[in-house]
């Protein structure tokens, strides 16, 4: 069934539709999550707040076809939500979480790269997010962030020469990350 088929079925009361469009969306709700939040437990319990919201707000949904930008939509506003949030900690709080000892530092690729997009401002993480990790067109970019298309390809423009910058920045520091940057793959 396409995504309007199944939004269209939930509309109509079929609650197992809902749960296909769930299993369809997940990862990608998790992983938009995990790129806003840095915080593996955090993006789970956001992915699912959001599809819980997504089917209490299913009849406002006006384009059924665009039910994963819509639910993008969703994911981040909670995850912006839950930032805000988490930023009014107390300094008390605040210390105490500093006190506890960092990880040791791993040199796995993946991670040295999510390092680094943590490091670029949120309008960049959030459009490279969108395109690369969710496979999101420049146009459904656009939608979500209200904008567009030309400025979301300027953000993504931007956004990678930065990154770029920063594997730069690294070079003599880490060899894995030399590795990637010298790929040309960002």
């Amino acid at each position: 069934m396409t995504d309007a088929e199944l939004v269209e079925a939930v509309r109509d009361g079929e609650v197992e539709a809902f749960s296909v469009l769930v299993e369809r969306y997940k990862d990608r709700t998790v992983a938009a999550a995990f790129h806003l939040v840095s915080d593996r437990d955090a993006a789970e319990d956001l992915a699912q707040d959001t599809f819980v919201a997504a089917y209490r707000q299913i009849r406002r949904l006006r384009d059924p076809d665009r039910v994963g930008a819509w639910l993008h939509g969703i994911t981040q506003r909670l995850c912006y939500k839950h930032l805000r949030r988490q930023a009014r900690t107390s300094e008390i709080e605040t210390e105490r979480f500093e006190a506890i000892p960092a990880p040791p530092d791993r040199h796995d690729e993946p991670g040295e790269l999510c390092a680094l997009l943590n490091r670029l401002p949120d309008q960049y993480r959030q459009v490279l997010a969108a395109r690369y990790l969710e496979d999101l067109e420049y146009e459904e970019i656009a939608s979500l962030l209200k904008t567009t298309v030309n400025n979301v390809r300027v953000r993504c423009h931007r956004a990678k020469n930065r990154l770029r910058e920063l594997f730069e920045g690294l070079e003599g520091e880490e060899p894995g990350l030399r590795v990637i940057a010298g790929r040309g793959g960002v």
